[in-house]
């Protein structure tokens, strides 16, 4: 649908100026403007993602490439976070006493539901119990069953959790723990790694600028986790990992959630800065490779109408500022009973879930629905399925008002489409397009807090009423 456009938008450069609201204008309306001549960042293959996880029992269903498929997942993660430092490949085992895994979830398993889907792997390599001659075999074993090969491995998950800071979550039975520690061991790991295929790209696990232990200095150190590492292995590293949590699950509020992707050009800047200092000139890129709301503790505001708005503003804000990918912690991760109810839920469905699309699972009298249900979050991830394709530009718009966020997505042939989250709970809003759009029949699709499926309306610009808390996704009807 986006193809036919570029005539019809052309205008669009004449009028990207934000219009000059009236004085004093009225409750409810917006005026949306779009700058198709300033390119924030290219849309990438990969710019959509997931994690999975060797514990998972439905990672194998059927249904589920389809799904991702739909959802335009382009990445997928294995074996899932912290279990990636307990996880033996060969045996598809944890250590004793660590939980377990799924016998059916073995690495070639996961990686045929990955190229069913048609989506790029990611492996993080086990850092916290592995080796580097355990990791280079893994690596020789992918390329041995895909002679196209597993082309992204990032060294170790939250390593900056193993006790050096204070607070030890992530298992690492080095003696040796902290930055240094673990930059000397990764440029071990990427030579072991890419003698066996120098065409692999490595990964360092960084931590988010602003997240917890970031700018900590250990004792008799003069650098932070960042900058240390970067400064020992930035020359063997083709790619950073992240991990953006923004909400203190201590304070669960709608408002704050939905604020937040307003800091992530300042925390990419930061990394950026910090890539160029160590990096040099070398295209190191940036991996969200997991996000979601909350660290711990999943409350009802993960399957809340706020869910599909913060994902979506999420992915379209970290794509806007050139991340490789964004992925979502995670497709499947069972219940959790939700004690505290999040006040901004008026109740909310009694439990709360990091997964986008549920399992059947239940603790005591608490369950999801029946597996691979679609939660709210998956509605949103569908939302910028439909909004981007992969090799689209990314480019600036914005509007009149803060409860009204906006981005633009524009095709090689100058077509745009408009994503429109209004994070007003309240009140509906009368949006005032673009003047290239002005009498245009539109397509206009939808998902907001009514829940269900997405609905798809013809409407002509121009102006479109856009629902309390909803997305809305502007193209031209064709």
């Amino acid at each position: 649908m986006r193809e036919t456009l570029a005539a019809a938008l052309a205008m669009l450069a004449l009028t990207a100026m934000p219009a000059r609201a009236a004085a004093g204008p009225q409750l409810g309306t917006a005026q949306v403007s779009v700058q198709p001549q300033r390119v924030l960042a290219r849309m990438p293959e990969t710019g959509i993602g997931a994690n999975t996880a060797a514990w998972d029992g439905h990672m194998l269903d059927p249904s589920l490439p389809g799904l991702l498929r739909k959802a335009g997942v382009r990445m997928l993660r294995f074996p899932g976070g912290s279990t990636a430092d307990l996880y033996h490949w060969r045996t598809n085992s944890l250590i004793a006493g660590h939980g377990r895994t799924d016998p059916r979830d073995t690495f070639p398993a996961f990686l045929g539901m990955a190229r069913r889907t048609g989506a790029q792997a990611l492996i993080t390599v086990n850092y916290g119990s592995g080796s580097p001659e355990e990791a280079a075999a893994w690596v020789r074993q992918a390329d041995r069953i895909d002679p196209s090969g597993v082309r992204y491995w990032e060294v170790g998950n939250e390593v900056y959790g193993d006790g050096a800071y204070g607070s030890a979550w992530e298992y690492d039975d080095h003696v040796a723990k902290g930055p240094v520690a673990y930059a000397e061991n990764l440029l071990a790991y990427a030579r072991a790694m890419k003698a066996v295929d120098p065409d692999i790209e490595i990964g360092a696990d960084l931590i988010a600028p602003g997240a917890w232990p970031d700018g900590i200095v250990l004792p008799g150190q003069t650098l932070d986790w960042n900058r240390t590492v970067l400064s020992i292995a930035g020359g063997a590293i083709d790619f950073v990992t992240i991990h953006w949590y923004p909400e203190d699950p201590k304070q669960p509020s709608d408002a704050a959630l939905l604020g937040a992707p307003r800091t992530i050009p300042a925390a990419m800047a930061t990394l950026r800065w910090e890539i160029a200092q160590y990096c040099g000139d070398r295209a190191v890129q940036v991996v969200v490779s997991e996000t979601d709301s909350v660290p711990t503790s999943p409350g009802s505001q993960t399957v809340s109408p706020v869910s599909p708005l913060f994902l979506a503003d999420d992915y379209a804000s970290w794509l806007s500022v050139g991340a490789l990918s964004v992925d979502w912690w995670d497709v499947h991760n069972g219940v959790t009973p939700d004690a505290r109810q999040d006040a901004d839920d008026g109740g909310g469905p009694g439990y709360g879930s990091y997964g986008f699309l549920a399992d059947g699972s239940c603790v005591r009298s608490t369950c999801e629905p029946r597996a691979e249900t679609p939660l709210p979050a998956y509605r949103g991830l569908l939302m910028v399925a439909r909004w981007i394709a992969p090799g689209d530009y990314l480019v600036a718009a914005g509007s009149d008002r803060a409860d009204l966020v906006v981005h633009a997505a524009m095709s090689e042939s100058g077509a745009i489409s408009l994503l429109l989250i209004n994070e007003n709970a309240s009140e509906a809003l009368r949006v005032s397009l673009p003047s290239g759009l002005d009498g245009m029949a539109l397509r206009m699709d939808t998902y907001g807090q009514g829940g269900g499926g997405i609905g798809v309306d013809r409407v002509r610009g121009p102006t479109v009423r856009v629902a309390p808390y909803s997305l809305a996704l502007i193209t031209l009807d064709t």
